[in-house]
C-alpha cells in the first residue's frame, strides 16, 4: 500500500510539473511559426521607420510655389490689408485681455467680500466662546 501511495504521489508531481511547463514547451512558442511572426513584425517596424524618415524629410523641405505673385500696382493694397489685419489682431488682443481682467477683478472682489464675512464670523465665534468661558468660570462655585 505504501508503494502505491508513493507511485501516486510521483505521478501527481509529474503531472503538476507538466502543467506548469506546458505553456513554455508548447509548439507555438518553440515552432517556426513564432519565428516567422516575429520576423514579420520586425520587417513591419523597419518599414514604418523608413516611412517616418521619408515623411520627416518631406515635411522639412519648403513647399514650392506657396507664394502668390502680386502685381506691382496691387502692392499698396496688400500693405494696407496687412496693416488692417495687424490692427484687428491688436484690438482683439486688447479686448480679450480686458475681458480677462474684468473677470479677474470681479472674482477678486468676491473673494475679498467672502474673506471679510469670514473674519466677522470668526470674531463673533471668538466673542461667544469668551462669553461662554466667562460664564462657566463664574458659575463653578
Amino acid at each position: 500500500i505504501c508503494f502505491l501511495l508513493m507511485q501516486m504521489r510521483l505521478r501527481l508531481e509529474l503531472l503538476q510539473v507538466d502543467e506548469q511547463s506546458a505553456d513554455v514547451a508548447h509548439s507555438f512558442h518553440l515552432g517556426e511559426s513564432r519565428f516567422q511572426m516575429l520576423q514579420m513584425l520586425g520587417d513591419h517596424m523597419q518599414e514604418l521607420l523608413r516611412e517616418q524618415n521619408s515623411l520627416r524629410q518631406r515635411l522639412m523641405r519648403p513647399l514650392a510655389h506657396t507664394n502668390l505673385p502680386v502685381h506691382a500696382h496691387l502692392h499698396r493694397f496688400v500693405v494696407e490689408s496687412l496693416n488692417l489685419m495687424m490692427d484687428f489682431i491688436e484690438t482683439l488682443e486688447e479686448k480679450l485681455s480686458s475681458a480677462h481682467s474684468r473677470t479677474t477683478d470681479s472674482s477678486h472682489a468676491q473673494l475679498l467680500m467672502q474673506a471679510s464675512e469670514m473674519e466677522t464670523l470668526s470674531s463673533q465665534i471668538l466673542q461667544w466662546k469668551s462669553v461662554d468661558g466667562c460664564s462657566l468660570v463664574t458659575s463653578d462655585p
